[in-house]
């Protein structure tokens, strides 16, 4: 097939969740398809990386959203902010060039924030990859936040945003869910159950090997700064968590990793250091006894949590931050709802070898089974070829 993949953004680096896992889709749908990407870029020549190895064609156009153009459109139009600051004519333009020049069997739109690209598609079948339902997100942000404005523009942007993704996800040809839970939740919305499948987040099982604990007692948080649940929970953890941990566990440490983590102001002689960006991160996994995913703010799946799953690396996590996947707490991992039950998981993870072991192997094992990303890629190539993409071509309501 000759697959039309139209993203947000540039799948390279692998800095975070969304790259990674378009990034590996698109390797395993191009192990038999011809792939085309068209991809918008804040940056005029940006790093593309290795992706021209296997897609046939890699276009990125130049974006560069004005916030007070985009923000007066969210406030006089019907289109929620956070997909019109995705507007852009040359992506249109460049989508109907090449979809008049090449004969594309289908378009894959790359999250709900670049649907309205759907109009420029022609006839073709269009499918839409979700990376999780954008509106829990912003629901969740609104109940937290205190500002009596923000809290009324969140409330805006969460109406538009539902009415975008449920229209998005009832148009589309196909829609991909990244967890069951959300595939259900599509479906209440009115998404048709026969066009709403579930492709999970993965990890690259040769990059993330089982590797032995260090068999001290360092904590790992892995998480960017730049976007806001990541922060919350960062704050939750260096506020209320921590200090209850360092009770119950005093010579334990933390090591804060991820974008910006070495510029958060830091409580002194705390035992916790920040240490930026990882340019490695399985190395920096290898240095850890366990990883700490205290968020209070997520939709979809976290794909640190499966990284770390296969790395051997122990995990301790919210139900919001375990949330889609397959594992089990006590088995494959050890879930914490509060400060007081995060230190005594990690007492109980820091003081007994054997656990942190059994939870070790039996994570590895769940991730081998369920969350290769080349398996992956393969059965969504599959899933793609069996569809009988003529029946009701002409059906995308836009």
């Amino acid at each position: 097939m000759k697959i039309l993949i139209v993203a947000p953004f540039v799948p390279w680096p692998l800095a975070h969740g969304g790259r990674i896992r378009l990034y590996h889709l698109l390797r395993g749908l191009a192990e038999s398809n011809e792939v085309t990407l068209v991809c918008l870029s804040e940056e005029q020549n940006p790093d593309v990386g290795d992706l021209y190895d296997f897609c046939r064609q890699v276009v990125t156009v130049f974006h560069k959203p004005a916030f007070i153009s985009c923000f007066w459109r969210f406030l006089t139009g019907s289109v929620p902010y956070n997909a019109v600051r995705f507007h852009s004519h040359k992506l249109y333009e460049k989508l109907t060039e090449l979809i008049r020049i090449r004969d594309f069997d289908l378009v894959h739109l790359e999250t709900t924030h670049i649907w309205s690209a759907a109009a420029f598609c022609g006839d073709l079948p269009v499918v839409l990859g979700t990376q999780n339902i954008e509106s829990k997100i912003l629901r969740q942000l609104e109940q937290r936040c205190t500002n009596s404005l923000k809290r009324l523009l969140y409330r805006l942007e969460i109406r538009k945003m539902q009415q975008f993704e449920e229209s998005a996800w009832r148009s589309c040809r196909l829609c991909l869910a990244v967890s069951n839970d959300e595939r259900l939740e599509m479906i209440a919305s009115g998404a048709p159950a026969d066009r709403v499948i579930t492709v999970p987040n993965g990890v690259d099982l040769q990059r993330f090997v089982l590797t032995p604990r260090p068999g001290g007692k360092r904590l790992l948080f892995l998480c960017g700064l730049d976007y806001h649940p990541n922060m919350d929970a960062a704050r939750w953890l260096l506020n209320d968590i921590w200090p209850l941990i360092r009770r119950s566990v005093p010579d334990a440490s933390l090591m804060l990793a991820g974008r910006k983590t070495d510029q958060l102001p830091l409580p002194v002689d705390a035992g916790v250091s920040g240490l930026g960006d990882p340019s490695d991160v399985p190395a920096c996994f290898a240095t850890a006894d366990a990883l700490l995913v205290p968020l209070r703010i997520g939709a979809g799946t976290r794909l640190k949590i499966l990284e770390a799953m296969a790395a051997g690396l122990p995990v301790i996590s919210t139900s919001c931050g375990c949330e889609g996947t397959l594992a089990r707490t006590g088995e494959h991992l050890l879930q914490a709802e509060t400060p007081a039950a995060f230190a005594a998981a990690c007492k109980v993870l820091l003081s007994d070898p054997a656990i942190s072991t059994n939870i070790s192997a039996a994570a590895r094992k769940l991730v081998e089974e369920n969350y290769s990303w080349r398996a992956i890629g393969l059965g969504l190539s599959n899933h793609f070829v069996n569809i009988n993409w003529e029946k009701d071509k002409h059906g995308i309501g836009l």
